[in-house]
């Protein structure tokens, strides 16, 4: 069988493969398509006493993960995730869990829980103590106070106070968290309390505590805070509860913080961020659409251009769409809108090695090669730069992937896995096509290969017979002019005017999302598991209403009776529901219904929010002013409400998605940022250094110089385009912003190695007299086809992302910038990266001719008047050293030229 069809066959199976795989594995939609939260946490070192301090490890910080992980089990969230960043923080992100107050405080409370004997407090054997006991009813929750009895007015001592706290550490302590095995919400007369089983050790203390302090009061303190405080009612207690009026669904949340253990250190809310999955759902429905419209229109331009070349690259184009999110479904990767956009991104990029084969392809049949002949060299030739560009933009994401957090590592783990995937679809599934074609006896034509198409070269009657069509070298003061002059306006907007507003992520402060309220649209819950009972009989989980108001009591060893677990434990024992393939069920996807425009104005905003105490406010109306989006800076993740009340006025809104970024993390963000795009820039110069060092030594820096100095061109013209947009539009820059830099970053020395490679490959192969430039103007009308059609495949997929899939102000501001990236990296690849090498050898030619000149001025030199005759000076060797200059002036003067 021929060795082309057996290729082929392995296309097929993959193919086959990488379905079965889309069909059966679960897809993981991130927190901003499918709703949830992200939270970072800090650990507060720096509060632990210095004995405890110095025995801080990373041990310990794995431990806080391993109890925040037990906490988030009960809250029945489905794939939470939770690692660690840096050597203090945590990110935690729940998806489908939207209820911001409960996760605080089931993850920020420190859970260590302490009984104490309130030594002091007043009662019928004790009846010399100072204080009593004095419960205050603050909506559903009781406050223990202390009244002074020996003061004259009855003084009450409130928690938080000195004296508070002095009462509680002159309390002496009876047990703590540290020998509780387990605790349980039992109901006693449907009133639920939280059981405590002790170890041996525990047990014992409090036996004893409870026989001497027989009717006394004691403390129950969790993390320094009494929330209950009890009489004594019989001695020898082995297995106390906690009794404080709670509902079941505090008890349970009670229970699952003791039974997790105790922090070992407090945390701080660093950020946190919400989306409504009411949001997500719109994002998702849009931005898959956007992803086809792109996939049509680039299959659509391929086929049209390169004909049956650009037929096959359409088929590979979808079994790299099918491999890519077959990948990413099996490897668990989160679906975010940032990532969908990766990918959706990676189909513009991955058309690129198609392109640069076919137009070397074209180059290989114009000279009247066979295509088997053509193939092998157009592969042959095409691998490097393919190889060079691809492993830049991997590169790239490596950088973001390590500087960046949640969505940003989403777009890096998407693109570059995606480029990389890209790279065998191109160089394996597209070859094993094209050379079917040799095997089914194909031969090359203008019908079906478009052998006439050549952009940047003028194909004579003979084929291969073509010249430059356009002279780049020469008008290049034009182009530096044009790029000085943008350049210009973008600095003028971005420091003169101010335009360059950061948002969230670099100022600090809140962000909200508002819009009006959908009638009738409901926030999604994630479905629960049925309950599974005794034999085969299955029942339905009880609503949260029918769990707090209707719960019998089920039956346990001896006579106890005790509660139902609450939902959060049911969450936490039960097994995900099983579907065809083991695919877990996912929360039903809302209608995507737009809501209704809100009416007002952005200085009614801006004076509602200072009025309410806020100075350092921004707004901005998004989607047709259906969606206000205001940034408070100096506002924290507890001014939420305040910021709606300030709002009223306006109508009635629904916050629909929350942030939050403490000072710390902002200046955080701010040095990634920097350090990102400058490690990114020399990473470039050195590889490109390395890979195209010609001549050996440091001759390979002058390409990475150029290329830097071109990339450097292209950031300056996205960050004034976005001075530009944020003075007339008010457009706020963040983390996506610089993930659109880093990725302009990636595109733009894609076509700048391209050219680079066409130089290397023309300058080993130059004819005798010919000059750098010329070499240089022919490579880039050699690569013009391929550079304007690469940028216009990823153009179309951007255009069709900004009018479908920018579902959200960030992801606008993403897309957009992207957009003028493309133009600036492609502008810059063709008429300044190879030009500044040019300017460069011309620099280098005109300083050697300068020293020819002042050595021949030397060599002929007049004798000045009255100067002694100098006389030969002999040499070590005893010869005559003027010889030796003659000839060297001499060889300076015929050395061969060095590029």
């Amino acid at each position: 069988m021929n060795k082309q069809f057996i290729y082929l066959g392995i296309v097929v199976l993959l193919a086959a493969l990488a379905g079965y795989l889309f069909a059966t594995q679960p897809i993981r939609r991130g927190l901003d398509v499918q709703g949830g939260l992200r939270m970072t946490l800090r650990a507060e070192i720096e509060k632990l006493s210095p004995e405890e301090q110095k025995l801080w490890t990373p041990e310990r910080m794995r431990t806080v993960i391993d109890i925040l992980s037990r906490r988030i089990d009960s809250l029945g969230v489905i794939e939470p995730t939770i690692y660690q960043k840096g050597d203090t923080e945590i990110v935690i992100e729940l998806p489908g869990f939207t209820d911001e107050q409960e996760a605080r405080d089931l993850l920020q409370t420190t859970a260590r829980l302490e009984f104490r004997y309130l030594r002091d407090v007043r009662t019928e054997k004790q009846p010399t103590g100072r204080y009593e006991i004095v419960l205050d009813k603050q909506g559903d929750d009781e406050v223990v106070k202390f009244r002074d009895l020996t003061s004259p007015d009855g003084k009450v001592i409130e928690p938080g106070t000195p004296e508070y706290q002095k009462i509680i550490d002159s309390s002496p302590l009876i047990v703590t968290g540290d020998e509780l095995e387990r605790a349980e919400v039992v109901n006693q007369s449907f009133s639920p309390e939280v059981l405590l089983i002790f170890n041996r050790e525990g047990q014992d203390k409090f036996a004893r505590a409870s026989s001497l302090y027989l009717k006394e009061h004691i403390a129950i303190l969790l993390d320094n805070k009494i929330i209950s405080a009890p009489v004594i009612q019989s001695a020898n207690l082995r297995e106390p509860s906690i009794q404080g009026n709670f509902t079941l669904k505090e008890a349970a949340r009670l229970r699952d913080l003791l039974n997790a253990g105790a922090l070992p250190v407090s945390l701080s809310l660093e950020s946190i961020t919400r989306v409504e999955a009411i949001l997500g759902a719109q994002a998702w429905e849009r931005i898959i659409q956007a992803g086809v419209v792109g996939f049509i229109a680039v299959a659509g331009f391929m086929a049209l251009y390169y004909l049956l070349p650009g037929v096959i690259s359409v088929i590979a184009l979808g079994l790299y769409v099918l491999l890519a999110t077959a990948m990413f479904k099996s490897l668990g990767v989160t679906f975010s809108l940032p990532a969908i956009a990766g990918i959706i991104l990676s189909i513009g990029m991955a058309i690129d090695a198609n392109i640069l084969i076919f137009e070397r392809l074209k180059e290989e049949l114009r000279l009247g090669k066979t295509l088997l002949a053509g193939l092998d060299a157009a592969f042959k030739r095409a691998f490097p730069a393919i190889f060079d560009s691809n492993l830049s933009t991997i590169l790239i994401c490596l950088i973001l992937y390590y500087f960046g957090t949640g969505p940003v590592q989403g777009f890096a783990t998407t693109l570059g896995t995606g480029v990389a995937i890209s790279f065998f679809t191109a160089i394996f599934c597209t070859r094993a096509m094209l050379y079917t074609l040799v095997g089914l006896g194909v031969h090359p034509s203008e019908r079906l290969f478009g052998l006439r198409r050549q952009l940047g070269q003028e194909v004579g009657e003979q084929l291969g017979a073509s010249k430059d069509r356009f002279d780049f070298v020469n008008k290049r003061g034009l182009y530096y002019a044009i790029s000085g002059v943008t350049i210009l306006i973008g600095l003028v907007f971005w420091f003169g005017l101010g335009g360059l507003k950061p948002g969230i992520d670099f100022a600090g402060g809140s962000e909200l999302v508002l819009q009006r309220p959908i009638p009738g649209a409901t926030q999604p819950k994630p479905e629960q598991p049925p309950v599974a009972t005794q034999g085969n009989q299955q029942q339905q989980p009880p609503t949260q209403g029918e769990q707090a108001q209707q719960q019998p009591p089920v039956a346990t060893q001896g006579n106890q009776q005790q509660q139902p677990p609450a939902q959060g434990e049911q969450a936490q024992q039960q097994p995900p529901v099983a579907t065809q393939g083991n695919q877990q069920q996912q929360p039903p996807t809302p209608p995507a219904v737009l809501p209704e425009p809100i009416e007002a104005n952005l200085a009614q905003v801006l004076s509602l929010l200072r009025q309410a105490g806020f100075e350092k406010v921004g707004a901005l109306f998004g989607e047709g002013n259906r969606q206000l989006i205001v940034h408070v800076a100096d506002a924290d993740a507890d001014s939420q409400q305040k910021i709606v009340d300030a709002l009223k006025p306006l109508g009635e809104l629904q916050v629909v998605s929350f942030a939050s970024i403490s000072p710390r993390v902002r200046e955080e963000t701010v040095q990634r940022a920097v350090t990102a795009v400058m490690l990114s820039l020399i990473a470039i110069l050195l590889y490109i250094a390395i890979r195209f060092s010609i001549e050996g030594g440091w001759s390979g820096f002058k390409f990475g110089i150029a290329a830097t100095i071109a990339l450097a061109h292209d950031v300056l013209i996205m960050v004034g385009g976005a001075a530009i947009l944020g003075y007339l539009l008010g457009w706020e820059i963040n983390a996506l912003f610089i993930t659109a830099l880093l990725t302009l970053v990636g595109f733009s020395i894609n076509d700048t190695i391209v050219v680079y490679d066409r130089v290397r490959e023309n300058l080993r192969q130059r004819a005798r007299g010919e000059t750098f430039a010329t070499i240089v103007n022919r490579s880039l009308n050699q690569t013009l086809a391929r550079s304007i059609n690469t940028s216009l495949t990823l153009f179309i997929v951007l255009v069709a992302l900004v009018v479908w899939g920018a579902v959200t102000q960030d992801l606008r501001f993403f897309y957009v910038a992207m957009l003028i990236g493309v133009i600036a990296g492609t502008y810059s690849s063709i008429f300044i990266a190879s030009q500044i090498m040019v300017g460069w050898q011309d620099a280098r030619e005109k300083l050697h001719q300068r020293q020819i000149e002042a050595a021949k001025a030397t060599a002929v030199a007049p004798k000045p008047s009255g100067a002694p005759t100098p006389t030969a000076t002999p040499t070590a060797s005893g010869t005559d050293d003027a010889p030796r200059k003659k000839h060297h002036a001499q060889h300076v003067g015929k050395r061969k030229r060095r590029y």
